[in-house]
């Protein structure tokens, strides 16, 4: 399975056009997904980032975590409504747990991921807690996304025996890409660290570390290529979307 690198937007007091203009560019540059989130609790605020993601679903084709604060099971349906693929709920917001159930049984138990804090200031629990993890298991949620986490040798036994699989949410400037995405367990990183870079040129690094990812490589050497008659491969330019030809 690819591990993914996921490109993470903070919506938070920002400009719609500001927001969809970092999504096309993620897109562009080799984002697997995109995770978009705002925990406003202002009713305007979260009406606009609704509205945001769902123009931002419309205009790229990689998959779009929404995280959204959810008080309700209708705030959940909102956030899906938006054409999201997956919802990220913070643990630490949550005031009615069992919204998790009717979520994961209207929408499906691989739609809802739940965030924890493991920083020591906010640590919600998730990495010291059992009797947590026994409790929010059965409610339906497809993994978990742990942010603010200091890779220690415990924590990451912690994370590669969870039951459950991992995103790890990270800005990379105390932990590395290659030691996070070579953790058993861990489905991917959700990071802004590579915003206006070249996210396919880290993808063949991490390969050539032995790590698989989504990268686009050819399965194919040159040398298997049929060339005519001018030594040169024959070329069909195509857009992608329309399928129009583009150039022979």
């Amino acid at each position: 399975m690819y591990k993914k690198i996921i490109a993470y937007i903070n919506a938070e007091n920002e400009l719609e056009e500001s927001v969809i203009n970092r999504a096309l560019a993620y897109e562009q540059n080799g984002a697997d997904e995109l995770l978009i989130y705002n925990y406003s609790i202002l009713e305007k605020e979260r009406e606009e980032f609704l509205f945001t993601v769902k123009t931002i679903v419309k205009k790229i084709e990689i998959p779009v975590m929404i995280g959204y604060c959810a008080k309700r099971f209708e705030d959940i349906k909102k956030a899906f409504y938006t054409g999201a693929t997956k919802v990220v709920l913070p643990y630490c917001k949550l005031t009615d747990i069992s919204i998790l159930k009717e979520g994961s049984d209207r929408f499906g138990k691989d739609k809802i991921i739940l965030e924890f804090d493991a920083s020591a200031e906010k640590n919600d629990g998730i990495l010291q807690r059992e009797d947590l993890i026994k409790d929010i298991l059965p409610l339906g949620m497809d993994a978990v996304l742990i942010k603010h986490v200091y890779m220690t040798e415990s924590i990451l036994e912690k994370i590669e025996t969870a039951p459950y699989p991992v995103y790890i949410r990270d800005s990379l400037l105390r932990n590395d890409m290659e030691t996070l995405m070579k953790t058993k367990n861990v489905l991917g990183v959700a990071t802004d660290y590579y915003e206006n870079k070249d996210i396919y040129k880290i993808k063949r690094l991490l390969e050539d570390a032995g790590i698989e990812m989504n990268s686009f490589r050819s399965n194919l050497q040159f040398s298997e290529f049929k060339l005519n008659e001018q030594g040169l491969i024959p070329v069909v330019t195509q857009d992608y979307k329309t399928k129009e030809v583009l150039m022979v």
